[in-house]
């Protein structure tokens, strides 16, 4: 009560500090406070104590404005605390709220209530850390803030977002960004999840919802990557004794990795919602992949198309709500197989309309050696850009090591459109 009442008394004696404070209404306990800073909210071009109380009488307020009148001529708190005071607030606002959803929780659960109570309280909890962002900002504060974006990217060299492992392909996109959704599309076999698995074998801390293959097959993909190990002399346990060694070396550092995978083969959307959310509040990834969107199930009786929008709005939405980003590969549909040009395009995505309205970034994958034999691009994956929010679109040609399951940056000595140079 008390940090409320010196915050409602320093915005009346320091208007200014309205564009400083990190509480809204809803943190009020009191209606007589939170009447009052809702009438400084209202007040669109700025306010005094005169014009607070005059918003408060025309809204039939008149005990709130007696009890603003009253905080203000008291002097209870000094504008050079507000900060601390809305600190106390929120943090009381913040506990009281996670009482509520653990009160209800435990209600819930012990009346026997239908619905997944425990995943809507993970994501009520997650929640509460969200409800102070302001959405409502001056052309001053939006030109700050991306003043300041510049000035980050210059910090790192033009890296925002976490780095995809390809320097070209972050040059184009700037890395991963916080609540994208990023669709990565290919036929069978061109290697997608092995793009995956290079992107993700970093020491970002990832959750992996792999619904094509088990957590022990991805795990041996992540070796074979990360080691430069022979997957195929893997799976026959003959590998040479410096190839043990990598393999050995691969696996400890591997081990103490923060990646998280879920392989339930036939995964629903709302046990993969649950599954993001538990482990952005556990451990606190900082970037969801999922393989792929048309294996996740969701209602029965839904047409592919629907579910496909269902599939890929949530993962949307997923990543806005948890603020990390989303990249979820995605089937093409065969017809690219009888063209002449088999680099995908937008448009072959299966349930390609349904992608597109929700993905920030969409790319292709092609490896022209897939399906011509004599290609002169043996050992080239083509990354096709198709859909960009932040930057250009465009073509990125990289190397494949398909025997590690490797993604690399193309060598210098390496023709796009050739053999060696």
């Amino acid at each position: 009560m008390r940090a409320e009442e010196a915050v409602i008394f320093c915005l009346l004696e320091k208007p200014s500090l309205m564009m400083t404070a990190t509480v809204t209404a809803d943190d009020f306990t009191v209606d007589g406070y939170r009447n009052i800073f809702q009438a400084m909210t209202e007040l669109q071009q700025g306010y005094d104590v005169a014009a607070v109380l005059s918003q408060l009488e025309r809204n039939n307020l008149t005990q709130s404005a007696q009890l603003a009148e009253s905080i203000f001529s008291n002097a209870v708190a000094s504008p050079a605390r507000f900060d601390k005071h809305c600190e106390e607030m929120k943090n009381e606002s913040i506990r009281r709220r996670a009482m509520q959803i653990a009160f209800d929780l435990q209600m819930n659960l012990k009346e026997r209530e239908k619905g997944d109570h425990v995943g809507d309280a993970i994501q009520k909890l997650m929640q509460i850390g969200q409800t102070n962002r302001n959405h409502s900002h001056t052309m001053k504060q939006a030109v700050r803030a991306a003043v300041e974006a510049v000035e980050a990217a210059m910090e790192c060299d033009g890296m925002v977002g976490i780095p995809t492992g390809l320097k070209e392909l972050d040059e184009c996109l700037g890395g991963f960004h916080d609540t994208d959704l990023v669709v990565i599309g290919a036929r069978p076999a061109m290697g997608k999840t092995a793009l995956m698995v290079s992107m993700a074998n970093s020491d970002v801390s990832c959750g992996i919802i792999s619904a094509e293959q088990d957590a022990a097959q991805l795990a041996a993909r992540f070796i074979s990557s990360h080691g430069s190990v022979h997957s195929q002399k893997m799976r026959t346990a003959t590998l040479q004794p410096e190839e043990w060694t990598r393999f050995s070396s691969a696996a400890a550092v591997l081990a103490n990795r923060q990646a998280y995978i879920n392989d339930e083969g036939s995964i629903t959307l709302s046990k993969l919602v649950q599954q993001a959310r538990e482990w952005k509040f556990n451990h606190d990834i900082k970037i969801l992949y999922v393989d792929y969107i048309q294996k996740i199930k969701t209602r029965e009786g839904v047409k592919k198309y629907e579910q496909v929008g269902e599939v890929t709005n949530a993962l949307k939405n997923l990543a806005k709500e948890l603020q990390i980003p989303v990249v979820a590969l995605a089937q093409v549909k065969r017809d690219v197989d009888s063209r002449e040009d088999k680099q995908p395009k937008i448009g072959d995505l299966s349930d390609a309309s349904e992608i597109e309205k929700e993905a920030d970034v969409i790319m292709t994958l092609y490896r022209e050696e897939a399906t011509d034999s004599e290609t002169q691009r043996q050992g080239i994956a083509d990354i096709s850009i198709e859909k960009n929010r932040h930057g250009p679109t465009g073509h990125v040609a990289t190397q494949f090591i398909g025997k590690y399951f490797q993604f690399k940056d193309l060598p210098s000595n390496v023709a796009q459109f050739g053999g060696a140079a």
